[in-house]
């Protein structure tokens, strides 16, 4: 468990003291730092706070114009205002500012910091995961409004050409009409099904230790059909390293790096390598290397966002979902991804996972890969 970092911001020596002591003896696992003037809180620079504790009057100012100065520099924090004497305005104020709760000085207490600070850090928490649904709802909307419009009217339209050349007796028309409304479906239908990966990347599906080479597997028998007939070549190194990770979630991962890496390599057979090897935080890191088209510099962060697509994507078929998604199940095991450029030409995907379990990911289990 990552110890909770706790800045104290109060212009009196003693409170200070009396507040990180507080801290200290209660049963959060936490970092204190203390400052005493606005400025210094907003140059501090020693570590992100998870909360604030603030005292509403500094020689600069009331605590109240601060809140929204320290919630835009760093958004997630929960911030507790104090002051000398209890006054319902000012507790109301503090909440229409950003604060998460308000105590007078003189209930200050263990038990009262440790509350205050634990159950402001998991409001906080349910703000930003709220935030991620909500964004989250207007991609769908997105996706159900714009993206179904043009193959769903592709699709009416060509069944009525089919419809109006069988009625014309003209059935080799017919038939290329329906082969178009088969590519035309199968479009929708990988939308679906793009969709339903981006939705199950947020399942609670257990997570255990695993040879890195059991989801790459499964991956790689996903992709079968698209390996053959590319002809593509495959391999692996050090992919016998263990994994901290949900099986399910690794292996679309891994299908969508993999895919990708298919689909972007327009030219011959592809040639794709994986390989794990130690990271440098002690963790593992996993690369998918092709010899593709690559990606230019200025879009190799873009491309994780949900339904951004390379100019040059039109080489390849594709909804714009599976980066994202990988980003997403990157998220959930505490892991980075990044894109960089081929060592011979091409993408490099370089996933670093962590060396262990990381506090609020999904509890362990026995499912088998």
């Amino acid at each position: 468990m990552t110890a909770l970092k706790i800045l104290v911001v109060d212009d009196d020596a003693g409170d200070r003291m009396l507040i990180e002591r507080l801290v200290r003896s209660s049963a959060l696992d936490a970092e204190t730092r203390a400052v005493a003037t606005a400025d210094d809180a907003l140059a501090f620079d020693a570590f992100r706070p998870d909360a604030v504790m603030l005292d509403n009057r500094l020689p600069s100012g009331d605590g109240l114009d601060l809140i929204p100065r320290l919630k835009d520099r760093w958004p997630q924090v929960a911030i507790i205002l104090m002051t000398g004497q209890g006054d319902e305005e000012i507790a109301k104020s503090a909440i229409l500012h950003g604060a998460q709760d308000y105590i007078a000085k003189r209930s200050l207490s263990q038990s009262s910091v440790e509350r205050m600070v634990r159950n402001g850090v998991e409001a906080e928490c349910l703000i930003v995961e709220a935030s991620a649904a909500q964004r989250e709802l207007e991609t769908f909307a997105h996706v159900l409004v714009h993206d179904f419009k043009a193959p769903i009217r592709a699709i009416g339209q060509l069944a009525d050409e089919a419809m109006s050349d069988l009625s014309a007796g003209v059935p080799e028309a017919a038939h290329e009409t329906l082969v178009r409304l088969h590519k035309a479906v199968a479009q929708a239908s990988e939308l679906i099904t793009s969709l339903a990966s981006h939705i199950s990347a947020d399942s609670e599906d257990p997570f255990r230790m695993i040879p890195a080479a059991h989801p790459i597997d499964r991956a790689l028998t996903a992709l079968r059909p698209e390996i053959d007939e590319r002809g593509a070549r495959i391999s692996q190194s050090g992919t016998d390293a263990q994994l901290w990770g949900s099986p399910p979630q690794l292996a679309q991962l891994f299908q969508n790096l993999i895919g990708n890496a298919l689909k972007y390599s327009p030219d011959g057979p592809p040639v794709i390598r994986v390989t794990a090897e130690p990271g440098p935080d002690g963790g593992l890191q996993v690369t998918v290397e092709d010899e593709g088209i690559g990606v230019p510099e200025a879009y190799r962060d873009q491309i994780f966002e949900p339904f951004k697509r390379l100019r040059t994507a039109g080489v390849a078929p594709g909804t714009g979902l599976g980066l994202a998604t990988c980003r997403k199940i990157a998220d959930r095991h505490g892991a980075t991804l990044v894109c960089l450029p081929g060592r011979s030409g091409g993408t490099r995907m370089v996933c670093g996972f962590p060396p262990a379990p990381v506090q609020l990911l999904p509890r362990t289990g026995t499912d088998g890969p």
